[in-house]
């Protein structure tokens, strides 16, 4: 195996560990409703701006009414972190695929993301104090799809430039 190639896997095993690290710690020690609490004290402005915000997630009703504010705001931090490392996960295993073609670069990456975000799930099955759900799954594909959707981009943008610098190279050349 090509030296290279094992280098450009680096990243995506370093956002796997971090996931697999985040996923091994308990709720309990993942808790951040104290932290919350202890920058947001003024809790009324919250509670008036998103009292009337409430919604179903997994088997769970979502609502300032039954998780209280900063266990409210604390779901919407936890949904972000799950998007933002998947996002950055499909970057880096869309970055170790750069040799295939975009379809299969998509292709791989996304259902990687996936089976990855369900290994997440059950690994959080056997972990206590842990709920898995197949809606973190969804959040975790859609921050795949839109990490993918960035690398494709840039990775468009600099072949686009890389040809233009060598038809230019070429040309005055």
């Amino acid at each position: 195996m090509n030296l290279k190639l094992i280098y450009r896997w680096i990243p995506a095993i370093i956002s796997m560990d971090i996931i697999f690290y985040l996923s091994s710690q308990t709720y309990h020690q993942q808790d951040i409703r104290p932290k919350l609490q202890e920058f947001l004290p003024d809790k009324q402005q919250i509670i008036n701006t998103f009292s009337g915000v409430s919604f179903n997630y997994g088997s769970s009703h979502i609502g300032i009414n039954n998780l209280g504010v900063y266990g409210f705001i604390e779901f919407f931090i936890r949904k972000t972190a799950h998007f933002s490392i998947y996002f950055i996960l499909a970057i880096c295993v869309a970055f170790a695929l750069q040799s295939k073609s975009k379809l299969r670069i998509s292709l791989y990456t996304v259902v990687f993301c996936f089976l990855y975000a369900c290994s997440d799930e059950f690994h959080q099955s056997i972990t206590g104090d842990r709920t898995p759900l197949f809606s973190d799954v969804i959040v975790d594909t859609i921050g795949s799809v839109f990490g993918l959707i960035l690398f494709l981009i840039i990775f468009v943008t600099l072949q686009r430039r890389k040809r233009a610098h060598r038809s230019l190279k070429s040309t005055l050349g």
